[in-house]
């Protein structure tokens, strides 16, 4: 974070923003949709002590590695129009009619506070960050593929709905609200830290069909 201080300070000037760990403030939710270019597993960097760096919901916290973001111009209509998450190049989308998009950001996740302590310089060395978030959660199993095809359970918190081409676009626009659920939602992917009740950390992204939510009430959390 410190090598790069210099010039987050100026990109604060320039867009008028609050940097949090790597992360703009008022660009929050769409920040937090990143992900490695190496795939598969990547050590995150420790949580606490002297080799922490950054928290898990920032890039940051990753030892080594590229990544990604998600781009969108809908995500404030809370549906992300945007290029194939598997593949690393972006599929051309006509954004035509976006507009028409009834959801609310809002609706499937709402950001409460975003706490970041540094050393010095908010541009500099970070101590700690956690984001209060509420939103839709539900619970799922990952398996590895392998010899022993392992069970790993993730808590996923849903961000948005997720479209990423002309043809499932066209299917949302033209949908009844039923049609509608066949789509695919994106998520963060949380561990618990088993430290504090409701508190977890990023692990990853998840894509999810949307017909496997159901709208039970928000809940609140806390992502360090």
């Amino acid at each position: 974070m410190v090598a790069i201080s210099a010039v987050a300070e100026q990109m604060s000037l320039i867009l008028d923003d609050e940097y949090v760990a790597g992360l703009w403030k008022n660009d929050m939710i769409r920040g937090l949709l990143w992900w490695s270019m190496q795939g598969g597993y990547l050590k995150p960097r420790r949580l606490e002590g002297k080799d922490y760096v950054a928290p898990s919901w920032s890039w940051a916290s990753l030892e080594h590695g590229a990544v990604l973001t998600l781009l969108s111009r809908t995500l404030d209509q809370g549906v992300l129009v945007c290029g194939d998450m598997i593949t690393p190049g972006f599929i051309d989308c006509d954004y035509t009619g976006v507009e028409e998009m009834p959801l609310n950001a809002s609706s499937d996740i709402e950001i409460l506070s975003v706490q970041c302590r540094t050393r010095e310089s908010p541009f500099g060395q970070v101590q700690s960050g956690t984001i209060r978030m509420k939103g839709y959660i539900c619970e799922v199993s990952w398996i590895f593929s392998g010899e022993d095809d392992s069970l790993l359970g993730l808590t996923c918190l849903r961000m948005a709905r997720y479209i990423s081409n002309q043809e499932e676009r066209a299917d949302y626009l033209d949908g009844s609200e039923d049609t509608r659920r066949f789509g695919k939602c994106i998520c963060l992917a949380l561990l618990p830290t088993e430290f504090r009740e409701n508190e977890y950390r990023r692990v990853g992204l998840a894509e999810i069909d949307y017909w496997r939510w159901e709208e039970e009430d928000k809940q609140e959390i806390l992502l360090i």
